[in-house]
């Protein structure tokens, strides 16, 4: 759904007294018509209810570790996952953590009945009443990590919510809780999370910078075709961002998602090789995961596109834990063709260097290095945000001399 002001709503639609939205919340964009005396109505109820057959099916997925052992076994780690299987009793007398029990909350509590699981809900406007009636105890937020195996959020995304759910709550989970298993190296420096089976690599330094970077496949719920793709921060600025959630349309759910920036490689931070991006499916993964606690990850990307047989392409990620300073090394092992172009998606109009770009933020000033570059150019690229707003990102590329690229960031902060 678009947004639009007030003014526009009294410009481009003076008789309107209705709006009928055929999906869920309206707070993204309901205030300006209902200050102007329109009536608003949602399908909040009737499009809860495949969400929460969906959340379901979820949560008895997870409780029988089918993500973890998927994840294994797609890049090839099959006695693993069998070691896996073998020490999980599935979801008998498991304990499942909801947050936040609303209309979705409440639909997905009263389907666990059928299942032989203890609930447990963090909902601070639950009444005892209701909390008998679901089915379920009322626990706190830190209790209900403490002891679930399994957790499903059903909280809205709003400021009051922001940064309620972190790491630290997490690890808090049991050791078995699934998608549980993880490493930690902190230091006075900095510190390195790794979670293997989820294939996320977590960095944060001592000045404020912080790298996030993805494994994983292209056959995700909610996909993105965005392995090895990553996110670079500093001093409180998304550098290399990751732009998330598209509006919710047909297209977006449709034969069209992979059009779309959002979901499209182009809107992320990875290579286009041979003048194709990255495709869709559980089958274009990557083949490897490396990350060594100390700030360096490695991950396998050929597979993501439609290279030959023996082909290889791996992106190197080296994150001083002291400074904050990011290199990349891409290379690039390609039999047929040879064209590759490098794509960073920023949220600053980056200037263009004689050996790469700077972007300047509003407390820093960020100088990346591309070596072995030419043809560096911007390119502007607007998209529709999850709340139906017009946004605009820009895309740094450029072409490569040779089969290998070091991206180096170097941050100052303003």
């Amino acid at each position: 759904m678009p947004y639009l002001s007030e003014e526009e709503i009294d410009s481009l639609l003076p008789a309107l007294k209705c709006v009928f939205y055929a999906a869920g919340s309206v707070q993204g964009f309901a205030r300006p018509f209902l200050n102007r005396g329109v009536r608003v109505f949602s399908a909040w109820a009737a499009n809860a209810v495949p969400v929460a057959e969906y959340a379901t099916a979820q949560i008895i997925l997870a409780g029988k570790d089918f993500y973890c052992q998927s994840r294994l076994g797609s890049v090839g780690r099959w006695q693993d996952a069998r070691e896996r299987r073998g020490s999980q009793i599935g979801n008998y007398h498991k304990r499942v953590g909801l947050i936040g029990c609303g209309m979705i909350g409440s639909m997905v509590a009263k389907r666990l009945k059928a299942f032989d699981v203890e609930v447990l809900a963090y909902d601070p406007f639950l009444s005892s009443e209701r909390a008998n009636e679901l089915g379920v105890s009322t626990v706190t937020l830190s209790e209900l990590f403490s002891c679930c195996e399994v957790v499903s959020n059903h909280l809205a995304n709003n400021e009051s919510t922001k940064r309620l759910l972190g790491y630290e709550r997490f690890m808090s989970m049991p050791q078995e809780a699934s998608n549980r298993e993880a490493s930690l190296s902190k230091s006075s420096i900095g510190e390195h999370i790794v979670l293997p089976d989820a294939m996320w690599s977590i960095c944060k330094s001592e000045n404020k910078a912080a790298l996030a970077a993805k494994g994983g496949n292209n056959g995700e719920p909610h996909n993105h075709n965005d392995i090895g793709s990553f996110q670079y921060i500093f001093s409180g600025n998304n550098i290399v961002l990751d732009i998330g959630a598209g509006e919710y349309t047909g297209d977006y759910f449709g034969k069209n998602r992979y059009q779309t920036l959002c979901c499209r490689s182009l809107g992320h931070s990875v290579p286009i090789i041979n003048g194709s991006e990255q495709l869709p499916g559980a089958n274009h993964c990557a083949t490897l995961f490396e990350a060594d606690g100390r700030g360096r990850t490695v991950i396998g990307l050929e597979r993501a596109y439609k290279l030959s047989k023996g082909d290889r392409v791996r992106r190197i990620l080296d994150f001083d834990l002291l400074s904050g300073r990011l290199r990349i090394t891409d290379d690039f092992s390609i039999s047929k063709g040879g064209s590759i172009t490098e794509n960073l998606v920023l949220a600053y109009p980056p200037e263009i260097l004689s050996d790469g770009f700077l972007v300047e933020a509003p407390s820093c000033v960020i100088r990346i290095k591309c070596e072995n570059g030419r043809d560096f150019r911007i390119v502007e690229k607007s998209y529709t945000d999850h709340f139906g707003k017009n946004a605009v990102v820009w895309l740094a590329q450029w072409s490569l001399t040779e089969n290998r690229a070091v991206i180096c960031f170097d941050p100052e902060a303003l």
